[in-house]
């Protein structure tokens, strides 16, 4: 079984909102971050300020998105 992987709230965090200000997925972020999927939904919600980070820049994705139409 492999070792889970360890969160660090000042990597992820700015990782995580970095990409996902992109337009990147849960899954894709999980790719580029090397862990499952679930992984990503599981910190998000184990870890306020990860989570924080996704929603924040997944809005400024949907804003992006928004503002081109």
């Amino acid at each position: 079984m492999a070792a889970k992987p360890k969160y660090n709230k000042d990597y992820h965090d700015d990782w995580a909102w970095s990409l996902a200000a992109m337009g990147a997925t849960n899954e894709e972020i999980a790719s580029a971050m090397g862990v499952a999927k679930r992984t990503i939904i599981r910190w998000g919600q184990e870890h306020e300020s990860f989570g924080r980070a996704l929603a924040e820049g997944k809005g400024v994705s949907d804003a992006k998105v928004i503002r081109s139409l």
